[in-house]
């Protein structure tokens, strides 16, 4: 007779966690469990009539173990157990994950630290303890540098009997000092009525108080902390635990990297469930330009996303918008192995470090960067990348997307009604009949201005009163001259404008043929110099294309038509990333009408179930529209102007951690994920291709 432990599944609800054993002899998981104050947590067999504590669980799978190696002649020696049921073994397992396997979680008890405490929790009136929150007072120390975003750890009274230690774990949100100074007049008089040279004739002692907000706690209880719980600075172990014990190896991702009081990088993981879909999705970035490094975060998150998925053999890819400038281009010009990039960045550099702790947890953005970098530039444009496609669209190429990638040719104030029922109505028309021959821009309005010159005969004659038709009818349905010719003079501005992006002459183009993106490839598609409308339309035809394909592939089809050929999905990815810039000029707030606003907020709402995400960056969050936002699953702040980050929008983060907003360095960035319960300050290394560019001279920023 003996349990084994064989897989650790950790339910969280307010921190509580539930361990899952089973019994071999009668088949069964035991789902019964209680708490002895002595024993600690037990597991109830009905069958074997028995209450087991883990040592008795241990025992008893020594006990199992060795009889089935003695019977096999094997001759390994037995230690405890860590993952006690097969697994499948990833090809680079995250070493550091230090709290995967499960088990060792079960295992390791909470036990007093050997480190010297920094305070201890105190209640009064004016600062009661809950179960989310509780305050302490900080050592007056000048080496114990406590401030927002610090993580601590408080932990029971040892003294009492029989009872098991609690340890809850927190991040400081506010931090406070002050002395028993009634007012700054005591110290005026004390420094001989205003002396700064004098020396006060005693020394008051300086209080220091911090606000903590509860991340996690040992026994479960959404209970707040007693009084005089000792204070400690947290370990790499419990703050692993305190953001990571959600997330197992298969769906770590690594976003970045906090600090323990070592000043030893921690890193810290997201779930890919929850970041690249199906249970939730997308990210939002915000920060103020050229001080955040919002597109070097996103660029560090997709290189790790990709190397995950490479090594997970997940069907992932990523397509990136360049909106400013070359912020993405020459991505891939990097040095070609680590140990050239550690050479450069020399020894105690920052960066050298977490690039370093990156490769170690089994991320390679060099292999990403050097293999799987493909660029798109618009037709005619100059680029110093090499092998880059250029493309351009047709008529054909934009009425597959439907009358909303049409849309994009127009601005805001010129759709109204009639305007947007006439483009359904031209994009049904060329649909059919461009069976044969395909309708071009120039056949188009060759059509439209048909109609209004020979209107008469269409409508049969004049009308009443000896007038010329004011109406024609397209697809069934008819609409006002004055509406058609509008259409077309806009049509005629706009081929005007984008001449090297649309092809007025020819009904297919040569665009971004989203259809062939692969499994762990990273598009970068160059927008930055095209028109407003430019950008939007080829942003939705992308978007439009990708939603497509995700779809049909999630209903289990295996093809589908696009360009006029039969498109194989099985070689498409089953997650794909969408990166852009300047999310708040594509779907900003408020109620005005914007073409992009609803195809965006749209693919944000569904997107997640066909595993599409959006990875969206802007100066100013409170401007990008509230329904995007709330379907948003990950927040990252970096540096913001004081009156952005004081909105509405930020209120996931405490006072205290939105001002350290205003003076956050370049890398640094407040992180909140939804499986963490709070937030936390990460940094992350410079990017690879601008470690190269300041080596070679050129500007660049971390």
């Amino acid at each position: 007779m003996g349990i084994i432990l064989i897989s650790v599944t950790v339910i969280h609800t307010y921190c509580e966690e539930m361990v899952l054993v089973f019994c071999p002899r009668h088949d069964r998981v035991l789902t019964r469990t209680r708490r002895d104050p002595i024993r600690g947590m037990l597991w109830y067999c009905p069958l074997c009539q028995k209450w087991y504590d883990y040592d008795e669980l241990h025992k008893q799978f020594q006990e199992t173990l060795s009889e089935k190696l003695e019977e096999e002649s094997l001759t390994e020696s037995i230690s405890k157990p860590e993952i006690l049921a097969p697994q499948e073994k990833p090809e680079a397992p995250l070493q550091h994950l230090m709290l995967t396997p499960r088990a060792k979680r079960i295992e390791r008890k909470v036990s007093i630290p050997s480190r010297r405490p920094i305070g201890r929790v105190t209640l009064s009136k004016d600062t009661p303890a809950t179960p989310t929150e509780f305050y302490c007072w900080i050592e007056d120390k000048p080496d114990l540098d406590v401030q927002p975003g610090t993580i601590i750890t408080a932990l029971s009274d040892s003294n009492k009997v029989k009872e098991e230690l609690v340890q809850v774990i927190g991040i400081v949100t506010d931090v406070k000092a002050f002395t028993a100074s009634a007012s700054p007049l005591d110290d005026f008089y004390s420094h001989e009525y205003g002396n700064p040279a004098a020396e006060p004739p005693t020394n008051r002692p300086v209080i220091r108080i911090a606000k903590v907000q509860t991340i996690h706690r040992s026994d479960g209880k959404a209970s707040p902390p007693s009084a005089n719980w000792k204070v400690y600075f947290a370990d790499e172990e419990e703050i692993q635990r305190a953001y990571n014990s959600l997330i197992d190896d298969k769906h770590g991702i690594l976003a970045g990297f906090t600090f323990d009081s070592n000043n030893k990088p921690v890193p810290i993981f997201v779930h890919s469930e929850y970041l690249l879909g199906y249970q939730s999705a997308h990210l939002n970035i915000a920060g103020a330009s050229g001080l955040a490094t919002k597109t070097s975060y996103a660029l560090f998150l997709i290189c790790n996303i990709l190397s995950w998925a490479k090594r997970f053999k997940q069907k992932v890819a990523a397509i990136a918008f360049n909106v400013k400038e070359v912020d993405l281009i020459g991505i891939d010009d990097i040095y070609d192995s680590w140990e050239m990039v550690y050479d450069v960045i020399g020894k105690g550099n920052l960066h050298k470090d977490l690039w370093e702790k990156t490769v170690e947890l089994g991320f390679d953005a060099i292999d990403i960067l050097k293999h799987n970098v493909r660029y798109f530039i618009p037709y005619g444009e100059y680029s110093e990348v090499k092998q880059a496609h250029q493309y351009y669209y047709g008529l054909m190429d934009l009425v597959m997307g439907g009358s909303s990638t049409l849309r994009m040719l127009f601005e805001r104030e010129d759709l109204d009604d009639k305007t947007l029922s006439l483009l359904d109505a031209i994009v049904q028309h060329v649909r059919r009949e461009s069976g044969t021959s395909p309708y071009s821009f120039r056949r188009l309005l060759d059509f439209l201005q048909g109609l209004v010159g020979g209107r008469a005969e269409q409508t049969g004659g004049r009308s009443r009163g000896g007038r010329r038709s004011e109406w024609v009818s397209i697809d069934s349905t008819l609409h006002h001259v004055s509406t058609i010719t509008k259409v077309i003079n806009r049509i005629q501005g706009s081929l005007s404008t984008l001449e090297n992006l649309i092809s007025s002459e020819e009904p297919y183009g040569k665009p971004i043929r989203v259809e062939r993106l692969r499994p762990h490839e990273f598009w970068v598609c160059d927008i930055h110099n095209l028109p407003d409308k430019g950008k939007r339309l080829v942003f939705l035809s992308v978007i439009n294309s990708v939603y497509q394909l995700l779809e049909a592939k999630k209903k289990g089809r295996q093809t589908i038509t696009m360009y006029g050929d039969e498109i194989n999905l099985i070689e498409f990815p089953d997650r794909v990333i969408i990166f852009v810039d300047e999310l708040n000029k594509f779907a900003p707030s408020g109620s005005k009408y914007v073409p992009l606003k609803a195809p965006i907020i749209d693919i944000v709402s569904r997107g997640r179930s066909i595993g599409l995400s959006l990875i969206g960056a802007e100066q100013m969050a409170s401007q990008v529209d509230e329904e995007i936002l709330v379907n948003t699953a990950t927040f990252a702040v970096g540096r913001s102007h004081p009156l952005e980050v004081e909105t509405k929008t930020y209120r996931w983060l405490e006072r205290g951690l939105r001002e350290m907003c205003f003076v956050l360095e370049k890398g640094q960035l407040f992180l909140w994920h939804a499986i963490h319960h709070r937030p936390v300050m990460i940094r992350f290394p410079m990017p690879l291709h601008l470690i190269k560019r300041e080596v070679c001279g050129y500007a660049g920023t971390v």
